[in-house]
């Protein structure tokens, strides 16, 4: 989920502070010894049990194993992480790593609400999540940057090359942890503003460590990549969606925000050309011309989302159905939330994640209180030295593959954003933008399921598949079809004519 407000709760009531301090001893020998993590080992991190787990088969529990490692501790940054195995002996050669966007947004809603096997419902007990990408490869949720969900800092990062950095000095020590996942195929995948993690981090990995880890593809789910052409699609895809009028489209307000959006885009991609160049042929660049410009994103082009969901509020309507859902356009929310009171579970998850007894469970020193979406790492990262992950894209093409996935109901990262992104970007063998003329649309289904769940298409290393009434978090909305589409990207599929059909593991 993209982080465009996030309201929570910044103080703790009288009683959580008193039920913090009746544990606190607790885990005062434990906050100790993790200052000396590099003496633990994998089953020091081991996670035997968790409320209500025992109302789930004992065949659909994982292995699992989660608690913090450090990053940096002049600073006192720690990164936590959440480990799946399928089995207790894991044979499993793909290794996932997954983070949830924002920036600030906590990888606990990828591990239990989307991609991983367990799902905490609306009344707060795990369930066996039907579709897990577990299925497919061991799964590793990481908190991260510093100061999101439970991992901790003093100082948040500003810059996307610094988080960069930080992922793997977190991959050094994961990996003097589990040494036997070394050998295995990496994959990074997540979602939102990962759109603007995964590239970083996978350049960072071919630039840097390609000899040390087996890094072979990244998977992005409504990712926020290049985001001023996407957020310039809004407008285009709200009037095909008949979520405004013509009359409202052709407005003397919106036709001039797109056209300083598109200004601005071609001012960008003419100043900074060069640049460009640099990182699609090397795979870094980091400024040094010391502007306070984000040069992410501009301003001409992310006030689109707002002025949308403005113009779609209807104050006649029931408090809670006032304003569009961003992440959601067939659902509405109340305003100024807009879609930030979805998922239904998140209450749930909330409450569940600050259990005195799952703080313990998780290997967690209790100093943190979890939070779906903090405000210290969004405001802190600028970006006024790194610049759209877009423009890695070519350099980590000519090594790995990518999938790109979108959930068609999707309103800030949607497919009409994805492909005119897409559109703009040339990879491979190929001397001109875009995917070829004759790689057309296939449908997207899995064995013994006649469920057309979407489609997919491919070319030289580049998979874009569209998930049919799917959101901004499809695995949540429909856990086996994004799976169906990552076993596209696996290799895990046959045609059937011009259909995919993707394995099926008997959950669907």
């Amino acid at each position: 989920m993209m982080f465009l407000k996030f309201q929570y709760i910044a103080v703790l009531t009288i009683l959580q502070c008193i039920a913090r301090a009746a544990v606190i001893t607790d885990y005062l020998i434990g906050k100790q010894l993790l200052n000396k993590r590099e003496s633990y080992t994998a089953q020091d991190y081991a996670v035997s049990t968790l409320p209500s787990l025992d109302g789930i088969p004992t065949e659909q529990i994982p292995q699992m194993f989660a608690g913090y490692v450090d990053i940096d501790q002049s600073i006192d940054e720690k990164y936590f992480f959440f480990r799946f195995n399928k089995t207790q002996a894991s044979n499993n050669n793909r290794l996932i790593f997954w983070y949830n966007g924002g920036p600030g947004c906590s990888s606990m809603d990828g591990a239990l609400l989307e991609s991983g096997p367990l799902f905490v419902n609306q009344e707060g007990k795990l369930e066996y999540k039907k579709g897990t990408w577990l299925e497919t490869g061991d799964l590793v949720y990481v908190d991260q940057p510093a100061g999101t969900g439970f991992s901790e800092t003093e100082q948040p990062d500003s810059e996307l090359n610094k988080i960069a950095d930080d992922m793997l000095t977190f991959f050094e020590k994961y990996f003097a942890l589990f040494p036997e996942d070394l050998g295995k195929e990496i994959y990074l995948g997540g979602e939102s503003y990962a759109g603007q993690y995964i590239p970083y981090f996978g350049a960072r990995i071919l630039t840097q460590a390609a000899d040390k880890y087996n890094l072979k593809g990244l998977i992005m789910i409504n990712g926020y990549i290049y985001p001023d052409v996407q957020n310039l699609s809004i407008f285009d895809y709200a009037l095909d969606n008949k979520l405004i009028t013509d009359a409202q489209y052709n407005s003397r307000k919106v036709q001039q925000m797109i056209a300083a959006c598109n200004t601005t885009i071609a001012q960008t991609q003419e100043e900074y050309a060069s640049i460009f160049k640099t990182m699609e042929q090397t795979g870094e660049y980091e400024s040094t011309d010391g502007s306070d410009s984000n040069k992410v994103e501009d301003d001409d082009c992310s006030s689109i989302l707002e002025a949308l969901l403005d113009m779609t509020l209807d104050k006649s309507a029931p408090t809670d159905q006032q304003c569009l859902n961003q992440y959601d356009f067939s659902l509405r929310d109340s305003y100024p939330a807009c879609g930030m009171n979805w998922p239904v579970e998140e209450p749930a998850l909330n409450t569940f994640l600050n259990e005195q007894s799952v703080y313990a469970d998780l290997h967690l020193d209790g100093s943190q209180k979890w939070t779906e979406c903090a405000d210290a790492p969004y405001n802190a990262l600028v970006n006024h030295n790194s610049y759209p992950a877009f423009f890695k894209l070519p350099y980590i093409l000519s090594k790995v593959k990518i999938m790109l996935m979108v959930g068609e109901n999707d309103l800030v990262c949607n497919i009409y954003g994805m492909q005119d992104m897409v559109n703009k970007l040339t990879w491979g063998s190929k001397s001109t933008p875009g995917y070829s003329n004759g790689v057309n649309w296939g449908d997207l289904t899995i064995a013994d399921n006649s469920t057309v769940f979407g489609q997919a298409k491919y070319e030289d290393g580049l998979w874009l598949a569209k998930i049919a009434g799917a959101s901004h978090m499809v695995p949540y909305d429909h856990a086996v079809a994004s799976r169906a589409a990552i076993d596209l990207f696996f290799d895990d599929y046959s045609l059937d004519g011009t259909t995919y059909v993707a394995k099926s593991y008997g959950d669907n």
